[in-house]
């Protein structure tokens, strides 16, 4: 068992604002919130963090010491099915299998702005990794920044969010990271892309099958978009 502390913060790149939530500096990518168009101009700094997330990883044989990892993507920021192509590109998880992609409506809290109420597209990914549970948090949060993940709290819109939902067998708390997640299986938007890739992995502390709980659910308000994105790195 990993010990159930984060010793170190990730490094993100720094992101400015020039007016408008969403809106970065040339040297970031630019996110339209509004949801028109997402401008690539960080071809240097995505080719930075692949070199980041990868220089401590090799391809997984048969002999090597890795793990099973299942992690949750979103988008509902700009052009949302990029952005998922994008993290996928970008994690280092290795012969991986996509879900197909959800569209469901954005889950927010009482009080919330009517402009953050923008549909997500959802997915799960599962494959191989062999860094620790707070390593592969910390490349995930170097991605999700480099992709243009700004500070909008919580429940706020950004055009990319990645959770780590399961870790081999793995059960951990601590203040950066909970492993199962905390809320996947009460989420419709979560399982059901789930269950495409790794439909009978157990969840650690319910102690059963991802499709028992989704079978479980008294309601399920998931939309099929679009089919798997490619997802097997070699």
């Amino acid at each position: 068992m990993y010990p159930p502390t984060y010793t170190r913060q990730p490094t993100a790149p720094h992101f400015s604002s020039i007016g408008c939530p969403g809106r970065l500096k040339p040297h970031a990518p630019q996110v339209d919130i509004w949801g028109q168009c997402v401008r690539w101009q960080a071809q240097k700094s995505l080719a930075k963090i692949s070199r980041q997330c990868n220089n401590a990883l090799h391809v997984p044989t048969n002999n090597g010491n890795v793990d099973v990892v299942v992690l949750a993507l979103g988008s509902n920021v700009g052009s949302r099915k990029n952005n998922l192509e994008a993290a996928v590109r970008l994690l280092p998880i290795y012969n991986g299998h996509c879900s197909y992609i959800y569209e469901t409506r954005a889950l927010l809290p009482d009080g919330a702005p009517t402009w953050w109420d923008m549909p997500y597209l959802n997915m799960v990914m599962c494959g191989y990794v062999n860094l620790s549970p707070d390593e592969l948090l910390g490349c995930i949060k170097r991605v999700e920044y480099t992709l243009g993940r700004s500070n909008t709290g919580t429940w706020g819109p950004r055009p990319i969010d990645v959770d780590i939902l399961l870790y081999d067998g793995l059960s951990m708390q601590s203040d950066a990271l909970t492993i199962p997640h905390k809320e996947m299986h009460k989420r419709d938007f979560v399982l059901v892309p789930a269950c495409d890739v790794c439909a009978r992995f157990p969840h650690t502390v319910l102690k059963t099958t991802l499709e028992t709980i989704l079978s479980s659910m008294q309601e399920v308000d998931v939309v099929k978009k679009y089919g798997p994105l490619s997802c097997t790195r070699t």
